[in-house]
């Protein structure tokens, strides 16, 4: 039975949910973006490493919406986040997936590459399904520390590859 107070709470957890799928759904987009600065042609496993990586970017608001709907009651909110976690350790990977299918051997990558943002790019995406399945697995001693080093990981990946 549903308390008084998680029913008061829902409509606000779903706007935050709302916002936090938003910003890291932007957030990936914009890493995206980048990625294709260094990735200049295309060929047929990357179009189906991207496609995969859609999937995964357009699967998220599915376990965002679980997880905003399950905050507000203590004994759902860790699977809730444990579901949430998977799903970004699953979309950490294909972007991993997209990055080394575009940059192996350097055959799609244009002559003009940034070295020092290609070896960034690099490091921030092995660091992603690591950082993720950290986060994940926090959620089983506290939800909100698992968010925030989600938080914490999705700031760290907005920031551009290359230092201005």
């Amino acid at each position: 039975m549903e308390g008084p107070r998680a029913g008061h709470q829902g409509p606000a957890l779903s706007a935050v949910g709302y916002v936090v799928s938003f910003l890291i759904i932007g957030i990936m987009w914009a890493n995206h973006h980048a990625l294709f600065e260094y990735i200049r042609r295309v060929d047929r496993p990357l179009m189906l490493a991207n496609l995969l990586l859609l999937m995964a970017v357009g699967f998220l608001p599915f376990p965002t919406a679980i997880l905003a709907e399950h905050l507000a009651d203590p004994a759902a909110r860790t699977p809730g986040t444990a579901f949430y976690g998977a799903t970004l350790i699953f979309t950490s990977l294909t972007f991993n997936l997209v990055w080394w299918t575009g940059r192996w051997r350097g055959r799609l990558l244009g002559s003009d590459r940034h070295e020092p943002g290609l070896r960034t790019i690099t490091r921030r995406y092995a660091f992603g399904p690591i950082s993720y399945a950290l986060a994940t697995a926090l959620a089983f001693l506290t939800v909100w520390l698992s968010l925030g080093v989600r938080l914490a990981v999705a700031l760290w990946n907005a920031r551009s590859e290359r230092p201005a």
